[in-house]
């Protein structure tokens, strides 16, 4: 397989669960691979991991450009990743940048599920349902 970036791009409002989303995403890459980074509790964090030889990113800040653009320079500060999971608002500053610098073959966008009521366990259900199905959806595209 010829492999180029591909960019899955978890999208929704605010504190809708995206980065706690991409957590638990990067917490299940942790179970198959080191990480570099700091995979931060209660704060923003970008980390990557090699697996199967391919440099994969995880980056939870998403609220703005500038957020979303030192992440991906963090991330790729020695070499480019071939995988990048990242948050993003549903329009504006982080959706325009994601669209200006990568073409659309590169971009898989993926809205985040949430549920509008005062209901942790569901909220916590929706996130573990995204997170596996981004999971899974690595593994295919590695696996094709």
């Amino acid at each position: 397989m010829n492999i180029h970036k591909i960019i899955y791009v978890l999208y929704g409002a605010e504190n809708t669960g995206k980065t706690s989303t991409l957590r638990r995403l990067a917490k299940l890459f942790a179970l198959v691979s080191e990480y570099e980074g700091d995979l931060h509790e209660e704060k923003d964090f970008c980390v990557t991991f090699m697996i199967k030889g391919r440099k994969v990113a995880v980056i939870s800040g998403g609220d703005d450009a500038n957020a979303i653009s030192t992440g991906i320079e963090q991330v790729e500060d020695d070499s480019e990743c071939d995988f990048i999971f990242c948050a993003s608002r549903t329009k504006g500053q982080t959706t325009d940048f994601l669209h200006n610098e990568y073409s659309k073959e590169e971009l898989r966008w993926v809205h985040q599920l949430s549920v509008y009521f005062e209901n942790g366990e569901q909220h916590e259900l929706t996130n573990i349902a995204i997170s596996d199905f981004l999971y899974q959806s690595f593994i295919s595209e590695i696996n094709a």
